[in-house]
C-alpha cells in the first residue's frame, strides 16, 4: 500500500499540470525582433546536381543513315505481358512522330533478360516487337516492317557479373529496338 501511494505521488509529480497564461504579458513585437537570430545558409548547402544519376528510358544512335531507337520494356510492358499500356501507346506514339517522312524501312526487334529460359523468352519477346510494330503500322501503313523476337540473345549488359544477378543489367537487357533505313 506504501508503495503504490508512494507512485501516486512521485507520478502526480511529474504529469505536467495546466496553467491559465491569460495573465502572461504580450511579448510585444520588438521583444520577438530581438529575440530572432539571423540565419544564414551559404557554406552549408552543397550543390547538387543529377547529371548521370538518371537513366534515359529511351536511347538513339545513328550511324551511316541508319537510325536505331531504344525503348526499355519496363516502360512499355507489364510483366511477362506484351500489351501496350496507354503510357506505352504514347511513348511509341512520340516516336512515330519523330519518324522521318523518308523512312522507308522500319524493323522492330525484341529482346529480353535471361531469365525464362527460350521457351519463354522467344515468344515474349516476338510479341512485344509485334505490339510496337502493330502500333507504327497503324499511323504509318506506307512503312515496310520487319518484326523479330530475340528473346535473351544478343545482351547489351552482363547480368551476372561476379556470379550474381545484376537487376540493372537485366533491365537493360529487356528492350525493343527500332532500327529506321531511309
Amino acid at each position: 500500500m506504501k508503495l503504490a501511494l508512494t507512485a501516486l505521488v512521485i507520478g502526480a509529480l511529474l504529469v505536467p499540470t495546466y496553467a491559465d497564461r491569460s495573465d502572461a504579458p504580450d511579448p510585444g513585437a520588438k521583444r520577438i525582433a530581438d529575440s530572432v537570430e539571423a540565419f544564414s545558409i551559404d557554406g552549408s548547402v552543397d550543390a547538387y546536381s543529377i547529371d548521370g544519376s538518371v537513366e534515359r528510358l529511351v536511347t538513339e544512335s545513328t550511324d551511316a543513315g541508319v537510325q536505331t531507337v531504344t525503348l526499355g520494356s519496363d516502360v512499355l510492358f507489364a510483366y511477362n505481358s506484351a500489351a501496350l499500356d496507354p503510357a506505352a501507346q504514347a511513348a511509341v506514339d512520340q516516336l512515330i512522330e519523330d519518324l522521318p517522312s523518308e523512312a522507308t524501312s522500319v524493323s522492330v526487334d525484341g529482346y529480353t533478360d535471361s531469365r525464362g529460359g527460350d521457351e519463354v523468352n522467344i515468344p515474349l519477346s516476338q510479341a512485344r516487337a509485334q505490339s510496337v510494330a502493330d502500333r507504327i503500322a497503324a499511323v504509318r501503313p506506307d512503312l515496310s516492317l520487319t518484326i523479330t523476337g530475340h528473346g535473351s540473345s544478343d545482351p547489351v549488359a552482363n547480368e551476372y557479373p561476379g556470379g550474381k544477378a545484376d537487376d540493372d543489367a537485366m533491365a537493360q537487357n529487356r528492350r525493343v529496338e527500332i532500327t529506321i533505313t531511309a
